[in-house]
């Protein structure tokens, strides 16, 4: 299940017009990698519940650009370069840019039970989709650096 376009779906049954028969397959879900070997993914998966345990119990900083809200791959005409957006149907699902992207996944996170002091959502004001950027800003510094509790972190924003 997946949150799209604002609602609970199954992906298998959701269409925007096109078939997407890979929509769990690796790299955007747990599914098998068809041609991509991924033999650290099997290895973990082979105990999905304890990978999900060990998840959820880890402090993890999930750092977004507020700005990151470009929906166009790279090399196509639009406001702006991507470094490399993929706009696959699996990706469209997860969302039209990563800003969008990422609030779905927090979202998915939430309604799993997957959310709770360990995990932090940091939306960095005027970033975009730069590495440089997020890494210097006084946020990512302070998650990357010195991992900091919501409380230091200098803009938290839960939805």
């Amino acid at each position: 299940v997946r949150f799209i376009d604002g609602r609970w779906r199954d992906p298998k049954s959701y269409t925007s017009g096109e078939s997407c028969p890979f929509w769990n397959a690796w790299e955007w879900g747990l599914g098998d990698g068809g041609k991509l070997e991924v033999p650290y993914r099997n290895h973990a998966l082979s105990n999905t519940t304890e990978v999900l345990e060990r998840y959820k119990s880890r402090k993890v900083f999930y750092l977004i650009g507020g700005l990151d809200r470009c929906n166009v791959s790279e090399g196509s005409s639009g406001w702006c370069n991507s470094h490399g957006l993929e706009t696959k149907c699996m990706d469209q699902l997860q969302g039209s840019n990563r800003l969008e992207r990422n609030y779905r996944y927090i979202t998915s996170l939430r309604r799993l039970g997957y959310w709770d002091d360990f995990h932090i959502r940091i939306v960095v004001p005027g970033v975009g989709h730069d590495h440089s950027m997020m890494f210097q800003s006084p946020e990512g510094i302070k998650a990357i650096y010195y991992g900091s509790t919501p409380a230091s972190v200098g803009r938290v924003l839960e939805d």
